[in-house]
């Protein structure tokens, strides 16, 4: 097959174009991206040279040695183009640390030198090819070593690929197949079609469809500052945590940009950032700047010398006495510095995150100068460490129980059910807050697991127990942000009722409205599914956040459970309680049931009842209580009932004619005898929480 021009040139554009993607996007100095960038230059060279090989000897007459020398150089380079396409594979699949071990290396290598020593003899003796002369390039049997080597490096990345296919995604997998497979038969095609010049335009386009899909896999720069961000962070810094090596980091946070970009709005926010960014990538030296988000700059030192980092400090000082002009606006603004030295401060990213944002998010380090990393509250990062241990071993180790708080019907005038509440210990036996574990939980992904052992735990107590033996009528579960925003939440939900075989009317899921501020087609599928299910739905903490009537308006609710915050503003003012009438008042009015939590006086017990509310919970009625201590309250209320000659069916006397059931005496106080009441004592010091 005669030799194209055309071939070698479009390839010779397709890795110039790549190699220019390369040098103008700011692209992560990975293991990844460098094996990658020495694969495309190896190509490239190789295809260079063939090109300058056939264009030359077609156009001059050149001497035969200098022919030779042309011809065993291409011949060379296309020996060793496999070899950086192995440790790519090797980076991308996280496995070049196992050719550290001399014997991989020298398997690795030896072909290498095997080539390179045929090649160099055959400038003087004729061993793989040889010139004529009239120049022509004549190829001998012994060449086809050269291509057994190549194909054995194909087959060594193929090997390694799917062995570590794990640490890849599915996609980059078969794209990394493809340039295999596309590889190895060109190479063929070419072992037996030497003159032709497809092989370089197959090895090009291959190239072009790896960089614009597996190395595009990741987004390391900021948008707006053009700076590497958080991901390139962990990526660039995760070995140098991994080995123990010892570094600076600054961390920089601006104050009051929140403030700020309400004020002067993004466009002008953006200006700022921008500018700022760039007096910290071309100011300071041997440093790495990266930007978080909202003003968050981390500055890593590529060595250890302390008294750099106090020099850049002193230049960011001097810069930012001034104001930044942003069109016709000067502005000022005032940083947050903090030195984070490494591993003492901080043993990994993790833990660099969790310092940027414990700096950005405690006044007191407001405008204090420069924060040494150890002078901060080392004892609350420590403390989460703990409880993230904790979280994520908790429910193998049976550190989680479930409490119920009774939940109060107005119209009935006794105990018809409770709100289940996640309770977890740590290894000591202690209780840990909701309020700690819970965010801790969310961020590590636990929180769903966490969801599932409620439910899982409400179905198992309601299948054990005959509820209308109890008088239960619903138990009130919690769902998570986290668990609203899965789009199969419905399913997972139905499926563990039907196990334990619960009848749907029995249940009843709290919704926050944070969680309906978020992905809400996802929630509104989910429940619309579970309404057509038969459980109810409520909108949990009422008035506690974004407060937007259009939540109850567009989602199915049947129950709004006004937050404990609104309850008590309205009995420390006038205007405070008509709100919550008018409140209440609208809430009828849209045909859904009203609770109030955080019930604690009888006042505002009758108050509630009076202004229409249907259901109340707090600590009048009784605290959160363990499984048995819940059980036994609604036991002794049985009796009192039935000593008043009443019944739990609905009918048998008009509600009106009901009295509220007596509040035993351990269900507030913790007091008592009954088994497992000891544990509520403790629990007195825990603030309610949700789920």
């Amino acid at each position: 097959m005669p030799y194209s021009l055309q071939y070698d040139i479009s390839g010779l554009l397709i890795l110039i174009v790549i190699i220019s993607l390369f040098y103008f996007k700011r692209t992560l100095p990975s293991y990844p991206n460098r094996t990658f960038a020495l694969l495309v230059i190896t190509i490239f060279l190789s295809v260079f040279f063939n090109l300058i090989k056939y264009a030359v000897f077609s156009y001059f007459s050149l001497s035969p040695s200098f022919a030779l020398c042309f011809y065993g150089l291409h011949l060379l380079l296309i020996s060793i183009v496999p070899v950086p396409f192995v440790l790519y594979i090797c980076a991308l699949t996280n496995t070049l640390d196992f050719l550290s071990r001399s014997k991989l290396r020298f398997l690795l290598l030896a072909p290498v030198l095997i080539n390179i020593i045929l090649t160099a003899v055959s400038f003087k003796y004729p061993l793989i090819f040889t010139i004529d002369e009239n120049n022509v390039y004549i190829r001998l049997p012994q060449v086809y070593i050269i291509y057994f080597f190549m194909f054995c490096y194909l087959a060594a990345g193929f090997i390694i690929l799917i062995k570590n296919r794990r640490a890849v995604s599915k996609m980059s997998v078969y794209i990394i197949i493809l340039f295999s497979g596309t590889s190895f038969i060109s190479s063929l095609f070419q072992m037996y079609f030497p003159d032709s010049s497809m092989h370089s335009l197959i090895i090009s386009l291959n190239v072009l469809i790896v960089s614009l899909t597996v190395q595009k896999s990741e987004d390391t720069s900021d948008a707006i500052t053009g700076l590497y961000n958080q991901t390139a962070f962990e990526a660039m810094n995760f070995k140098r945590f991994v080995g123990g090596e010892k570094f600076h980091i600054l961390g920089i946070v601006f104050d009051d940009l929140p403030f700020l970009t309400s004020t002067l709005g993004m466009r002008h926010i953006n200006e700022l950032l921008k500018q700022s960014s760039a007096f910290l990538k071309n100011t300071l030296k041997n440093v790495d700047v990266y930007h978080f988000n909202d003003g968050k700059f981390c500055i890593a030192f590529r060595n250890n010398d302390l008294e750099a980092v106090y020099e850049c400090i002193d230049a960011i000082k001097e810069r930012f006495v001034h104001p930044w002009k942003l069109n016709s606006i000067e502005v000022k603004i005032f940083p947050r510095i903090s030195i984070i030295s490494c591993p003492k401060d901080a043993d990994s990213t993790e833990t660099v995150i969790e310092l940027f944002e414990l700096l950005s998010s405690d006044d007191k380090y407001k405008q204090e100068g420069v924060i040494l990393a150890s002078s901060m509250d080392t004892a609350i990062r420590k403390r989460s460490a703990y409880i993230d241990r904790t979280v994520k071993n908790a429910i193998s180790e049976g550190l989680l129980d479930v409490f119920y708080q009774p939940i109060y019907c107005t119209k009935q005038k006794r105990i018809i059910g409770a709100e289940a509440l996640i309770r977890m210990k740590d290894e000591r036996g202690k209780y840990i807050s909701p309020e700690e574990f819970i965010p801790i939980a969310e961020k590590n992904g636990t929180i769903l697991r966490l969801g599932e052992f409620v439910f899982e735990k409400v179905c198992r107590l309601l299948s054990e127990i005959k509820p209308e033996d109890f008088g239960i009528q619903k138990i009130d579960i919690n769902l998570s942000v986290v668990q609203c925003m899965q789009e199969t939440l419905a399913d997972q939900i139905l499926n563990i009722a039907s196990l334990y075989r619960i009848p749907s009317s029995l249940l009843n899921l709290e919704i926050t409205e944070t969680a309906a501020a978020y992905s809400q087609d996802t929630l509104k599928s989910n429940m619309n599914k579970l309404s057509v299910a038969g459980i109810e739905l409520s909108l949990d903490d009422y008035g506690s956040g974004y407060s937007n009537i259009g939540y109850m308006i567009n989602l199915p609710f049947d129950m709004i459970k006004i937050d404990k915050s609104i309850v008590w503003n309205a009995f420390l003012d006038d205007k405070s309680y008509t709100a919550l009438a008018f409140t209440i008042s609208m809430i009828n009015a849209l045909k859904m049931t009203v609770l109030a939590e955080g019930i604690e006086t009888k006042e505002q017990a009758d108050s509630l009842t009076s202004l229409g509310c249907h259901f109340l919970q707090g600590y009048y009625f009784s605290e959160p209580l363990p499984k048995d201590v819940f059980l036994q309250l609604l036991h002794h209320q049985n009796i009192e009932l039935k000593a008043q000659g009443l019944i739990f069916e609905k009918g048998a006397k008009p509600a009106e004619e009901m009295n509220p059931i007596k509040k035993p005496s351990y269900a507030v106080t913790g007091s008592g005898s009954l088994d497992g009441i000891e544990e509520l004592e403790e629990l007195d010091s825990l603030e309610e929480a949700d789920v």
